[in-house]
């Protein structure tokens, strides 16, 4: 036959460790249950708090085409300034990521008239938590330089 173990702590009396059988169980149990709770409220107080690394929001969305044509332009370029600073390939369609806040970009193309244009994209950037923008959609027609 197989031996039985007693699973049940022992009943604690006055002189008894006080650990009793199963006190040091129960003690680290809260303990880790109580480091959890510090560090889920110790990041910050709001209740949508995302722990970084946040993936980088797409604050830019821009379709490059020839004004005459229609036809995309897959050679361009669009270098922005604001709270991003890039540089960028536009072969048609280029995006941009970045927060929210106000962009400023040029679109060139070889062949073509530059344009410089402005956008504001909204968005939020918490102090705590991944930062979210509406992506600001952008079509941009060349005209050719000749």
């Amino acid at each position: 036959m197989y031996a039985t173990r007693d699973t049940q702590p022992a009943p604690l009396d006055a002189k008894a460790s006080p650990k009793g059988r199963w006190g040091g169980v129960w003690r680290g149990t809260l303990f880790w249950r109580a480091l959890v709770i510090a560090i889920g409220l110790g990041g910050c107080q709001d209740a949508a708090c995302v722990t970084p690394p946040c993936p980088e929001p797409r604050a830019l969305s821009v379709v490059l085409t020839s004004a005459t044509t229609g036809a995309a332009i897959t050679n361009g370029t669009l270098t922005a300034t604001g709270p991003v600073m890039a540089t960028e390939p536009c072969s048609g369609s280029c995006d941009l990521s970045g927060p929210a806040g106000t962009y400023t970009f040029e679109v060139s193309a070889p062949g073509y008239v530059t344009v410089d244009h402005s956008v504001i994209v909204h968005g939020t950037n918490p102090a705590c938590g991944c930062s979210s923008v509406t992506t600001a959609n952008v079509a941009i027609a060349l005209f050719p330089s000749s």
